[in-house]
Parts: C-alpha cells; sequence; structure tokens
C-alpha cells in the first residue's frame, strides 16, 4: 500500500470502469462473471443504466448459491 494510502481519496482508487450485471440475472452468473474477471463486486444497473445496487461475493456466499 505505501505511505501515502491513507491520504488517498476515494475517487483516486475507485475503479472507473466497473463490470456490470442486470438484476434479473442468476447469481450464479454473477459469480461466473465475478471469477472470470478475478473481482468479488458487480454494480447491478437497470434497463436504463442507472444503478440499483451491488452484488458482492459474500452476498452470493451468505445465500449459500457458490
Amino acid at each position: 500500500w505505501g505511505p501515502d494510502f491513507m491520504q488517498k481519496k476515494a475517487g483516486e482508487v475507485m475503479s472507473t470502469s466497473p463490470k456490470t450485471i442486470e438484476p434479473d440475472r442468476l447469481a450464479q452468473k454473477a459469480l461466473a462473471v465475478m471469477e472470470e474477471h478475478a473481482i468479488t463486486v458487480l454494480v447491478v444497473l437497470d434497463s436504463t443504466g442507472r444503478i440499483e445496487g451491488v452484488i458482492h461475493i459474500h452476498d452470493i456466499l451468505k445465500e449459500g448459491i457458490a
């Protein structure tokens, strides 16, 4: 991490092109996308491209899907 990490703003460390998924897709598909891209979170977008929420790998594991 380095000594300056704690001084960085969220906008400096955020992902500018996060992977997304539609809300009607199966959680199994979300997990597959996460595995394919070695990530742990997806942004859930509605049909107009608005953010509905996020799905984290912990959400999937908590439901016992994985």
